[in-house]
């Protein structure tokens, strides 16, 4: 469960949930909840993998105003094995609390809130109950472990479980190689390289000022709201 999918949005964390589906659909039958993005809900099987996108009526603090996700989170939990959810998510987050599945629920910790600071004055309570209710927290380093107020708290419950990747994305072809070999002719000596979304809490602005300091090229590529 999350707020959004890949495709067609192009996210880490949609296209985190895209590799998790992927990986497993051969030997469970795994299906997808999130918002549409839009005022009609339907179901559609995406590379073998069955997608609910739920109507919402706009996003709050980014999060999806979604009441139709309450009803379609109990249809698919009815017989499910185990919930996973993705946060941060408060739309799915507000739906589980209300629906209480009796499946076992997990949730993959992306990130703490840390912009909308105001808006953890009404979800923090939320947040809170949603965390005690998970049978495990899965953080995506132990890092996060350490620094996150809101994982110390929870720290019992804590299994660290490091995003994934394709690695069959990252094969070297012919193409590959002449088109790294143009990119070092043109940046000759060592390469740093950020690739990802542009958003604020990623700290990309750290990385560009500590280049001053630094006997190297920073490549920057991603698109996003964010630029530094």
């Amino acid at each position: 469960m999350y707020k959004d999918y890949y495709p067609p949005v192009m996210g880490g964390v949609e296209r985190t949930i895209h590799l998790m589906a992927q990986g497993t659909r051969d030997e469970f039958d795994v299906r997808v909840l999130v918002n549409s993005g839009t005022l009609r809900t339907f179901t559609e099987g995406l590379d073998g993998v069955r997608v609910t996108r739920v109507s919402e009526w706009g996003r709050l603090a980014s999060a999806p105003v979604s009441p139709a996700f309450i009803g379609a989170l109990r249809r698919e939990a009815a017989d499910a094995d185990i919930l996973h959810f993705h946060h941060p998510n408060p739309t799915g987050d507000v739906a589980c609390l209300l629906t209480r599945p009796t499946a076992p629920i997990v949730m993959t910790y992306h990130s703490d809130v840390v912009r909308q600071r105001a808006a953890m004055v009404v979800y923090g309570p939320i947040q809170e109950r949603m965390m005690r209710a998970c049978r495990v927290i899965m953080p995506t380093s132990p890092d996060y472990v350490e620094s996150s107020e809101w994982l110390q708290r929870h720290r019992d419950r804590c299994r660290v479980l490091p995003l994934g990747i394709d690695v069959g994305r990252f094969q070297s072809t012919p193409a590959v190689e002449q088109r790294a070999a143009e990119i070092r002719s043109a940046h000759p000596g060592p390469l740093i390289a950020f690739v990802g979304r542009l958003r604020y809490y990623k700290g990309l602005h750290f990385l560009i000022e500590a280049m001053k300091a630094v006997e190297a090229t920073l490549l920057a590529v991603g698109g996003g709201s964010d630029l530094p």
